[in-house]
């Protein structure tokens, strides 16, 4: 079998990933701006390693990405975290509808493109409790803020878009119900095809100036605590992930989940490009990567029994 692995950033799991199925299959790792169509000539699975963070600075990547998938589909090509992942981590709207279409707890959220659109949606909901103002593109914590009263809406609104502007950043933004949580930290859980494989938390931090903790993101400053036993996290939790992942076809995915202030699980979003940099690393190569290594097996072997 014929792997392709198409990166936008190339980390350090994802070289450990191409040595270790390197001695199982040909495996080659291409960088999205030199992909061609001839790029994918007796391919059997593309490994997506595209990440929205690449995207949200660069639009050209988009469209680069989107070339992918066609050229995939005309060829029957099989890809792992595939069009309807990649387009959702690339559009939270859309990841929200997908989410709430197949009812799975998650706050309702609305798109923004100026300070009109923010202003005429917030005064008539911030009577029911505060929203959080967050890039519909990328991740990492980056320009995300709560905003609890419409004099902060004109500051932060007016402030991201400027900021957007500047970075040449067009993917626009979206409104969220900020989600009260009644514990201190959150869970990212990371589910391969279907099943919860790893779980850690991250602690809540202050930011913007904020006088509570609310915002949880590694990238940020979280602490980060390793669950080393799945079975001790509650199980809602990890049905919750699963669900949520299936939702948007994810086959590798970091599902984020807070805990409401009845404690129930809610999912804030799914990230198709889960980074597993720094103390991630040991993580991925000892929970995520055998998993993937496992379901290539039984692709193959499916394929050797079609043939």
């Amino acid at each position: 079998m014929k792997i392709l692995m198409v990166y936008s950033q190339q980390f350090a799991a994802d070289k450990l990933t191409c040595e270790v199925l390197g001695g199982e299959y040909d495996i080659e790792a291409l960088h999205l701006d030199r992909m061609k169509p001839q790029s994918l000539e007796g391919v059997d699975l593309v490994l997506n390693k595209i990440y929205s963070s690449s995207i949200e600075k660069n639009g050209y990547l988009l469209e680069k990405t989107t070339e992918l998938f066609t050229q995939c589909e005309k060829r029957d090509i099989k890809v792992i975290n595939g069009k309807k992942a990649t387009k959702s981590d690339f559009d939270k709207l859309l990841m929200s509808n997908l989410l709430n279409t197949a009812k799975v707890k998650h706050p309702v959220s609305f798109a923004i493109d100026n300070m009109s659109q923010a202003r005429h949606l917030l005064r008539a909901s911030l009577t029911q409790g505060n929203y959080v103002l967050k890039r519909s593109c990328g991740g990492g914590g980056n320009d995300i803020a709560k905003i609890d009263s419409l004099d902060t809406l004109e500051q932060v609104v007016a402030e991201k878009l400027k900021k957007a502007k500047n970075d040449g950043y067009r993917q626009g933004f979206i409104l969220q119900p900020f989600v009260k949580s009644k514990l201190s930290y959150d869970f990212r859980v990371t589910t391969v095809f279907g099943k919860a494989m790893h779980c850690y938390t991250r602690s809540m931090i202050k930011t913007n100036g904020s006088s509570k903790a609310w915002l949880s993101s590694a990238c940020s400053g979280s602490e980060i605590t390793f669950f080393s036993d799945l079975t001790k996290l509650p199980k809602s939790v990890v049905l919750i992930a699963e669900k949520a992942a299936k939702a948007i076809e994810c086959d590798i995915a970091g599902v984020d989940i807070t805990a409401d202030e009845d404690g129930k699980p809610v999912v804030i979003e799914v990230n198709s490009s889960p980074c597993f940099n720094g103390l991630l690393q040991e993580v991925y190569m000892k929970f995520i990567l055998p998993e993937i290594c496992r379901n290539l097996q039984k692709m193959m072997d499916r394929r050797k029994r079609t043939v």
